[in-house]
């Protein structure tokens, strides 16, 4: 008897939305307190010109909170396999100063991290360099894009002391 060709059915990921849905709820589960912070820019229309409104610090995490211990922690959430830009990753260096500042591509990852977080391990970020893509403002308003090197957002647990 011939055997049947199997062809495996590659799903896309998740969008971020649903990532970011997931790990606030897991959170919430596990009795933290969490919310969602909104940041970007907006074109708001006018009668003779229009408004830019900035919203929040460009970079800031995507979601903020307490863990059930009163510790703060700040988490970007990512769509699977995608990583965070130059300026979250300087923002969670940043924040990380207040207490556990990271970032996950998945509710598995978060699920795999969170009980060594809740238990009072910290984030420590590592060395290793990334490759950042940014865009540039050139005077008369022109844009271009060019590639930075700079510390990345690769991060380990470890226990205060």
């Amino acid at each position: 008897m011939a055997r049947r060709e199997t062809r495996r059915i590659e799903l896309p990921p998740a969008p971020e939305a649903d990532v970011l849905a997931s790990c606030r709820d897991l959170l919430r589960a596990k009795g933290c307190r969490v919310e969602r912070r909104n940041t970007g820019k907006f074109v708001l229309p006018g009668s003779k010109r229009s408004r830019v409104f900035r919203a929040g610090e460009p970079g800031a995490a995507d979601l903020f909170g307490c863990f059930p211990d009163g510790r703060h922690f700040e988490l970007e959430v990512k769509r699977k396999d995608e990583r965070p830009r130059l300026e979250q990753v300087r923002w969670l260096r940043e924040a990380n100063r207040w207490g556990p500042a990271f970032w996950v591509d998945s509710t598995a990852w978060l699920e795999r991290i969170l009980p060594a977080l809740l238990d009072g391990a910290i984030v420590e970020y590592l060395p290793d360099r990334w490759r950042f893509r940014v865009e540039l403002e050139l005077p008369g308003g022109r844009k271009t894009s060019a590639w930075l090197m700079e510390a990345g957002g690769d991060y380990d647990l470890g226990w205060p002391g």
